[in-house]
């Protein structure tokens, strides 16, 4: 049974036009939003770069990032994407077959190296100093 909305009903829901107003993202956050996306973007049409062509990636006196590293790097990338994660500040090969992604902030960085093998892990730091490391199996499994 359809029920034809009167006026005591449409004033009782002006509380949650507030609501959806109060959560609703603000122009600065979804530009931002706007922006780690294309920068994720960004850095995933590298990586298919050098998934197609490895030698792209890096001087000749280095080894190039492997597949398994580029497809890890990939599936990380894409991942933070949909998520909506900050962008990382660097993406870069590791010269021995890796990629590492670099999130730097005031108080230090954030580090994820994926290995030739497909290995990852996690590397926090305070300054200079190491404060947390932590092998990321999830993202080869």
């Amino acid at each position: 049974m359809l029920v034809k909305p009167n006026d005591s009903m449409l004033e009782s829901r002006a509380p949650f036009s507030r609501v959806v107003t109060a959560i609703a993202p603000s122009a600065r956050e979804v530009a931002q939003a706007e922006h780690r996306f294309a920068e994720w973007n960004a850095m995933i049409e590298m990586l298919r770069g050098w998934q197609a062509n490895p030698r792209r990636a890096i001087d000749e006196d280095y080894d190039a990032p492997s597949q398994a590293a580029i497809g890890l790097a990939l599936d990380l990338a894409r991942a933070s994407r949909d998520a909506g994660g900050p962008s990382a500040t660097r993406m870069s090969p590791t010269g021995d077959g890796g990629i590492a992604f670099e999130w730097r902030r005031p108080q230090g960085l954030v580090e994820i190296e994926i290995e030739t093998d497909g290995a990852a892990e996690l590397r926090v730091f305070v300054g200079t100093r190491l404060v947390r490391r932590l092998p990321l199996s999830s993202l080869s499994s």
